[in-house]
């Protein structure tokens, strides 16, 4: 991805809705923040709309931002009037969720920044990606800091919340040295670490704790440990009184055992739906495997949702991260 022919997209667009995917997490929503500062200090106009399924997002919004869930009633104006529409942190515009059947009948000029793995951007007019990055506010902080001229108060802590997210706290393989670098500088423009840390990790209801507890002792351990699976049905939602949102972070949690190479979360979703979350150390790419149920992600860490049953996928996935585990054996 260039930085110049992004910088020249956007000075060439002047009305904006900017969205990410359903189920923001926090490099969707910081960069959707950060990008919607820069482009009102140029005198754009600017929308950030979000789907209504916030998850854990719902604490982050107060960060600068003058983000807006969606209402039908209010938005549909916004969504119609928009020349220039962007999906920030997702290429595939299903992932926007309750928002996809508005994109796909806008007549707006379509484009995705992104830094997932994907075979090839759909649907878009304009494609900014770079798999390589460690997140997409990685590629908003390069666009700025090589045009943006003005106060970074609001900015830094948006983009920061970002690349805390995508590389848990610094912990994933991901957290290069330019990382770090762009961490460094983002303090220095008034990141608070503590702060956002406090956001992203210590917002656990005691629903989700107890949903955790219940699912951590049903782990089951196969393929002589070295995969860990996680399956959840509804009623684990019902008996601990939580929501499929408090899940966030559960499929990284067997990855603190050592013989784990492969973590595997398995939701069911209802109606025939299933939700597959996979995490994986350095050796394993789950992104192979989610690709066989037309999913995506990056390398070491990946999903998908499959119209099947979960019992039904239970033995397809476990038999294709298998054939992952022995190919690197």
């Amino acid at each position: 991805m260039k930085i110049r022919d992004l910088h020249q997209f956007l000075q060439s667009q002047d009305d904006f809705v900017l969205t990410t995917h359903e189920n923001p997490d926090g490099d969707g929503l910081g960069s959707m923040i950060a990008l919607g500062h820069y482009l009102r200090s140029l005198g754009k106009k600017v929308s950030l709309v979000v789907t209504p399924n916030l998850g854990s997002a719902e604490g982050w919004l107060g960060q600068g931002s003058t983000v807006e869930v969606y209402r039908h009633e209010m938005h549909t104006d916004v969504f119609n009037q928009a020349k220039c529409w962007i999906l920030i942190d997702a290429s595939d515009p299903r992932r926007l969720g309750a928002l996809y059947p508005i994109f796909q009948s806008s007549r707006a000029v379509k484009a995705c920044i992104d830094h997932h793995l994907k075979e090839a951007p759909q649907g878009f007019d304009r494609e900014f990606t770079d798999p390589e990055a460690s997140a997409s506010a990685q590629l908003i902080f390069r666009l700025l800091k090589q045009e943006y001229q003005g106060s970074w108060e609001l900015i830094a802590p948006a983009l920061y919340l970002g690349i805390v997210a995508d590389t848990g706290n610094f912990r994933f393989s991901n957290a290069t040295p330019e990382i770090h670098q762009i961490a460094a500088f983002l303090i220095e423009q008034g990141a608070q670490p503590p702060q956002t840390f406090q956001a992203l990790y210590h917002q656990d209801s005691f629903a989700k704790i107890q949903l955790w507890s219940r699912l951590l002792q049903s782990m089951q351990l196969l393929d002589r440990d070295r995969l860990a699976m996680i399956e959840v049905q509804s009623e684990d939602f019902k008996i601990t009184q939580s929501c499929y949102e408090d899940l966030d972070e559960l499929v990284q949690q067997p990855m603190r055992i050592p013989t784990v190479e492969v973590s595997a979360l398995l939701t069911d979703l209802g109606d025939g739906w299933t939700k597959i979350s996979l995490r994986s150390r350095e050796r394993v790419d789950v992104h192979k495997v989610c690709q066989i149920f037309n999913g995506g992600g990056h390398r070491l860490a990946s999903g998908a949702k499959v119209q099947r049953p979960l019992d039904q996928i239970r033995r397809d996935l476990t038999s294709a991260i298998a054939t992952q585990l022995n190919y690197h054996n």
